[in-house]
């Protein structure tokens, strides 16, 4: 689905996102979200955790507040 909505930025550079917008997005207070310029056009995706290493986002596991991959983590382990 296509939406589209006309905001204005406010005085901190701050702009709201509709209800219908965060609902797509799945996103909910708090929730990280990644801000991107592409093709000069502000893209907003949800955030999703990935290694701090390579990128990559399957088989995390958690490690201080950073996530880590299975991969990364033999990577590490033979270093």
């Amino acid at each position: 689905m296509i939406y589209k909505s006309y905001k204005k930025i406010d005085s901190l550079g701050r702009v709201h996102l509709p209800k219908d917008f965060r609902e797509e997005l799945d996103l909910r207070e708090n929730d990280d979200i990644l801000i991107e310029v592409k093709d000069n056009s502000v893209v907003i995706t949800k955030a999703e955790d990935s290694c701090v290493f390579c990128g990559k986002n399957d088989k995390l596991t958690a490690f201080k507040g950073k996530f880590v991959c299975a991969k990364c983590i033999k990577s590490l382990n033979t270093t």
